[in-house]
């Protein structure tokens, strides 16, 4: 009977993470679809007036080394992802890394993103930053951090004003979806074009190169 009834709140708790986990990734496909609409009419980004790539930069914050699930990355996901845009639209590709580098093991590092976020810390990055009055279009990428933009990225974006910018996001996670990542782009700029972004689950980009292609295309590069 005691076997019985810890299998039947086993299987309890894994239905409600399972809503749950649904719940989180529906609401963040809601206002990603909100926040794209808003922006659809007023791109720049057109199929008829292609960008000159030298106008494209390619900003990108990735993990190597242990990650989920338990799997060793020397190309961390989010920045398979940038490799793949650079191939397509030739644009520069600027790598942020935070001074103080981050764990290879997989938990330390998600112990420290928490603590990092719990403070609203703006951990120190490595420089020189680009100059990004030189560009008009900003592809962003960053994996999903306890459901919101990793801390190293909200330090360049304290430090470059993107209004006026057309800003593309990409991003990777573990079945979040893009969390409130999207949210908190459109407080920070509020007076850029955002355009509909891409995110697919670190464990499936490897497999991704035809959906990522299939994007840009659609986005006009």
């Amino acid at each position: 009977m005691f076997l019985a009834g810890l299998l039947i709140l086993l299987a309890g708790m894994m239905g409600w993470q399972i809503q749950r986990w649904q719940a989180t990734r529906q609401l963040g496909q809601n206002q990603s679809s909100q926040l794209f609409a808003n922006n659809k009419k007023s791109s720049t980004v057109k199929k008829s007036n292609k960008v000159d790539p030298k106008r494209i930069l390619i900003v990108t914050f990735s993990r190597v080394g242990t990650n989920y699930p338990d799997v060793t990355l020397k190309v961390g996901h989010t920045q398979h992802i940038a490799n793949q845009i650079a191939r397509v639209t030739h644009g520069r590709q600027f790598s942020i890394q935070a001074d103080d580098m981050y764990p290879k093991n997989y938990q330390a590092t998600v112990d420290r993103a928490e603590r990092e976020q719990d403070r609203n810390a703006r951990p120190e990055i490595k420089g020189p930053l680009p100059d990004t009055a030189n560009y008009d279009v900003i592809f962003l990428g960053y994996p999903i951090w306890w459901n919101e933009i990793p801390m190293p990225v909200r330090t360049f974006m304290d430090e470059e004003n993107l209004n006026g910018k057309v800003i593309i996001p990409f991003s990777t996670n573990a079945g979040s979806g893009w969390g409130d990542s999207l949210s908190q782009l459109r407080q920070k700029y509020p007076h850029a074009t955002l355009r509909r972004g891409y995110e697919v689950e670190g464990t499936r980009v490897n497999h991704s190169t035809h959906a990522i292609n299939k994007w840009l295309h659609e986005l006009g590069f």
